[in-house]
């Protein structure tokens, strides 16, 4: 009998029964990048990551590519443990830490940053004519920029929904 109820948390419901749910564990689930928050992480890893090697690929060390450097280099290094996390199910693991609201003031941060440091690099790269890398990666952090922001879009609907990050 202990071995059937291995993995059976019991909890009390409003009408004194217990009821049971299934323990939530770290497992590896690939299907989280088939949804729209998936897709949206992925986007976030692969933009951020393009947007970063066309501003190294320019080849200008001024202060408005070290800052996209600096913003692109840690959106992707964090987007890319939070999918991570996602895709072990760690989020579902962990309840006690607030996800969609901590996911949330993330996206709605780096959309700023990235929004901020865009408009710089473009600003920067307009009146050159061999800065091509530093054109592109502001175009990649304009797009990182409405890709953080639906995210955001999205992560605060769920938080003020009441919603969990993700379901065990």
């Amino acid at each position: 009998m202990a071995e059937f109820d291995k993995g059976i948390d019991t909890y009390p419901s409003a009408g004194g029964a217990a009821t049971t749910a299934p323990a939530a564990r770290p497992r590896w689930d690939i299907s989280y990048i088939r949804t729209v928050p998936g897709l949206l992480k992925i986007a976030q890893v692969v933009i951020s990551l393009i947007g970063f090697i066309c501003c190294i690929a320019a080849g200008f060390n001024i202060a408005a590519t070290g800052f996209f450097e600096f913003v692109s280099m840690t959106a992707f290094w964090v987007s890319l443990v939070m999918l991570f996390l996602y895709l072990s199910h760690f989020i579902s693991f962990v309840r006690a830490i607030p996800w969609l609201m901590l996911e949330f003031f993330y996206c709605a941060l780096w959309t700023l940053l990235y929004l901020i440091s865009s408009i710089v690099l473009a600003s920067s790269s307009s009146n050159c004519a061999n800065c091509g890398g530093m054109k592109a990666a502001s175009f990649f952090g304009f797009v990182a920029t409405a890709a953080y922001a639906v995210d955001a879009f999205f992560k605060f609907r769920g938080w003020r929904g009441g919603d969990t990050a993700q379901e065990p």
